[in-house]
């Protein structure tokens, strides 16, 4: 019984640190990171950019008009994504 408990708590703590992903989410976040490493200078290039990465955001989130649940998940991890450094 002991060997059971130990193995539930092992994988309850390994599931638990998985941090939440979705594609749209990740295809966003590196859309403005991409963004962010371009040289201030080049200005056009930082529109194409800015408005391609807008252009992206819009279409991944009309995707969740009707599924509130995959809209949550995408929050998430779309949350996460900006907070990783």
């Amino acid at each position: 019984m002991k060997k059971l408990f130990v193995i539930f708590i092992f994988v309850l703590g390994f599931t638990s640190c998985t941090p939440p992903t979705h594609d749209g989410a990740t295809a966003i976040c590196e859309c403005y990171k991409e963004l962010h490493r371009i040289d201030p200078e080049a200005i056009i290039q930082m529109e194409y950019f800015a408005d391609s990465c807008k252009k992206l955001h819009i279409s991944v989130l009309d995707k969740f008009k009707d599924t509130p649940e995959e809209k949550e998940t995408f929050n998430k991890a779309y949350e996460h994504c900006q907070n990783e450094k």
